[in-house]
């Protein structure tokens, strides 16, 4: 008689654990999806990580080359969020990718090579005044 229950403990408790994996699929959370709340989600998502990706460089969690690699990847992701059928011309991508290599030169100490958060008068690693060549 105790193994009867043993046996239908078992059973019921295999049958929980196998119903998720043997039902049928629901239908997919993406076909009834509005498509102005998907760009939405996909413009929120570009933009945190691009945040989280800021907030681990100026904590010392990625290296320069990693950070400049990914920042490119979500600002292209970031884009498309933005203007999903739009692709820009790529002369226009170069003239833009040289104005972001300046300003980035710009927010850099020319004698140390430290950045210099914004607005700061003096590099906060040498001292040596902003106004000087690169200043912002």
């Amino acid at each position: 008689m105790i193994l009867l229950a043993e046996l239908a403990l078992v059973a019921a408790v295999a049958g929980l654990i196998l119903w998720p994996l043997l039902r049928p699929p629901a239908p997919a959370a993406r076909e009834r999806a509005d498509p102005a709340q998907e760009a939405a989600r996909a413009k929120a998502a570009a933009f945190s990580a691009l945040r989280e990706l800021e907030f681990d460089f100026a904590t010392g969690k990625l290296s320069p080359d990693d950070y400049a690699r990914l920042r490119a990847r979500y600002e292209a992701r970031a884009v498309e969020a933005l203007h999903p059928r739009s692709r820009p011309a790529p002369e226009a991508e170069t003239a833009l990718e040289q104005e972001i290599r300046a300003a980035r030169a710009r927010r850099r100490c020319p004698a140390c090579g430290q950045r210099r958060p914004p607005g700061a008068r003096f590099c906060p690693s040498c001292g040596r005044p902003a106004m000087e060549e690169g200043a912002p």
